[in-house]
């Protein structure tokens, strides 16, 4: 994991994204990065009309050069705020991550926290490892149509001695009106 803090100042942007590539160069494991980029990466990323479209896409051609993943902010649209009465809200705080942590991590999740003093609110990743699995159970009615299809699940699903099962039920009912 790299945490990062981009400059203010806008001069240095390329020197920091080169040392981004720098630093992806000698990394060749999975690979998070997460923190203060203080760049935006398109006019969504604003609450006003401000956007340096010309910075934007430096940021955005250095994470497609460096094959970066978006983790997406589940919680909010904007990370950071000048904190006047009519404020400027940014999405300058973000987290990307290489395509070998995502393999291996494929459930991390991204949220934000409070800000109580800070002009920033923090972002927290949530690294995980076990991929959910779905409760539910799909039915493609396409599958009826295989010829095959019945004559290979019907002695598996006679076989289930629970009828309680939600599944079993639907295919038992899809059977009843195939066979009128």
């Amino acid at each position: 994991m790299t945490n990062v803090y981009g400059p203010s100042d806008h001069a240095l942007i390329d020197l920091f994204l080169r040392d981004l590539h720098d630093v992806a160069a000698t990394i060749n494991d999975p690979w998070l990065l997460i923190g203060d980029f203080d760049l935006t990466r398109s006019p969504n990323d604003k609450n006003s009309m401000t956007f340096n479209a010309n910075l934007a896409s430096r940021f955005n051609q250095a994470v497609d050069a460096l094959q970066l993943v978006k983790l997406p902010l589940l919680d909010g649209m904007f990370t950071w705020t000048n904190k006047r009465a009519e404020p400027t809200l940014s999405r300058l705080d973000r987290a990307f991550f290489n395509l070998s942590f995502g393999e291996i991590f494929p459930a991390t999740s991204l949220t934000s926290g409070c800000r109580p003093t800070s002009d920033h609110n923090p972002i927290i990743a949530s690294i995980q490892t076990n991929i959910p699995k779905p409760n539910a159970f799909g039915l493609e009615l396409s599958w009826l149509l295989d010829h095959s299809f019945l004559p290979s699940v019907i002695p598996a699903w006679q076989a289930v001695t629970r009828w309680g099962d939600a599944a079993r039920v639907l295919v038992a009912q899809a059977i009843q009106l195939g066979r009128h």
